[in-house]
């Protein structure tokens, strides 16, 4: 995730940021009421809290994964480097298996006219936490 990031031309230090755990990756980027902490939910009251969210790209932490969910006006992916065929895996996320089985999910919406303003400044993001 941090190595997309930073081939995305946003400024963070990508091997602190993959050292952290989840929530911190995505509160590194995000903040506030643009994260959503949705643990132990059913997958229909997931999806729904996700989607109230708007259209744009999301960071998605899961009980031992991270990924981005890309949610369109239609539609909600789940794009991840699957551990399992070693490739970068594009599926819906109502039936990816590393959601549906997760119990830990926690979601912040990546960009805002905020960290566009860094991303195209060059600015550094300051990553949470000390691992």
């Amino acid at each position: 995730m941090g190595r997309i990031l930073s081939d995305a031309g946003f400024n963070v230090n990508v091997r602190k940021l993959q050292r952290q755990p989840s929530q911190l990756i995505i509160k590194s980027f995000v903040s506030g009421s643009r994260i959503r902490k949705l643990s132990n939910k059913p997958m229909k009251k997931f999806l729904a809290s996700v989607r109230e969210m708007g259209p744009g790209l999301f960071t998605i932490g899961l009980d031992f994964h991270v990924g981005f969910l890309l949610q369109t006006d239609d539609d909600l992916r789940f794009i991840h480097a699957s551990f399992e065929t070693e490739t970068v895996v594009n599926e819906d996320a109502a039936t990816a298996m590393p959601i549906v089985t997760s119990g830990y999910k926690v979601v912040g919406k990546v960009l805002s006219p905020a960290n566009i303003r860094s991303w195209v400044g060059g600015e550094k993001i300051a990553v949470k936490g000390n691992w």
